[in-house]
């Protein structure tokens, strides 16, 4: 007579899973009985939406046996990321993640002042999209996500070549709207002020005072109050070729 055990006796929410039958001698057959069988015999796949009963029997030759199994359907947690935000660069932000108890893991990792809590600081450089997983204590996972944009409030080029040619013939600065003043100073090699703009647009021809200055390297500082409430200032050098 064989003798028939199922396994598992668990399943997460609603989820697929594969119903194994222990035990017997070879050659058996099956009958399943049961809400959700996909296919399979001796191991079929069931999915499970609320608790279920299943029924399997085992037969060889004139020879029967039955084993019934309770799978108890685990709810899986109830996750949420958190609204999408926008930071500026160097920034950080708190990340409102709610979800009920468990264990949680922030993929990726980059950026983030723990990634093993609910609501990390989050700093990233680039644009991310950040994905968190919830656990809970019966190994029932769900994830969501959340993205963080990141403003770069100006780009400045290094070398611009105002030759009249109509290509690469002003300074461009990039500045983007996450400020609310700014200003941008040129300086030459002696110090000296050669250009200054509290509405930089892109406009700078390499010209002081009409004439065009000689070809060289010049030293910029721009100076942003960001949306943020923080003063910020970048120093760099531009060159002028022609």
């Amino acid at each position: 007579r064989p003798q028939v055990t199922v396994i598992p006796s668990s399943a997460c929410g609603s989820a697929s899973l594969t119903a194994t039958v222990l035990g017997g001698i070879a050659p058996l057959t099956y009958v399943w009985t049961g809400p959700g069988i996909v296919s399979g015999q001796g191991t079929p796949t069931i999915t499970v939406n609320a608790n279920s009963q299943y029924i399997v029997t085992a037969y060889q030759g004139a020879c029967s046996a039955t084993d019934t199994i309770n799978i108890t359907a685990f709810p899986g947690p109830q996750v949420d990321a958190g609204p999408d935000q926008t930071i500026i660069s160097g920034d950080q932000i708190l990340l409102q993640a709610t979800a009920g108890a468990g264990t949680y893991l922030w993929s990726p990792p980059a950026g983030l002042s723990a990634s093993n809590i609910l609501n990390p600081m989050a700093s990233p450089m680039q644009n991310t999209v950040y994905t968190l997983t919830a656990t809970t204590s019966q190994g029932c996972t769900s994830s969501d996500q959340v993205s963080i944009v990141v403003l770069n409030c100006f780009d400045p080029q290094n070398a611009f070549t105002p030759n009249g040619d109509g290509i690469n013939d002003v300074w461009m600065v990039n500045l983007r709207d996450c400020f609310t003043k700014s200003k941008v100073e040129v300086f030459n090699r002696y110090g000296g002020k050669v250009f200054e703009s509290t509405a930089y647009k892109n406009d700078w021809n390499g010209k002081f005072k009409g004439n065009d200055l000689p070809d060289g390297t010049y030293y910029y500082v721009i100076t942003l109050d960001l949306i943020n409430g923080k003063k910020v200032y970048h120093k760099g050098n531009v060159t002028i070729l022609r």
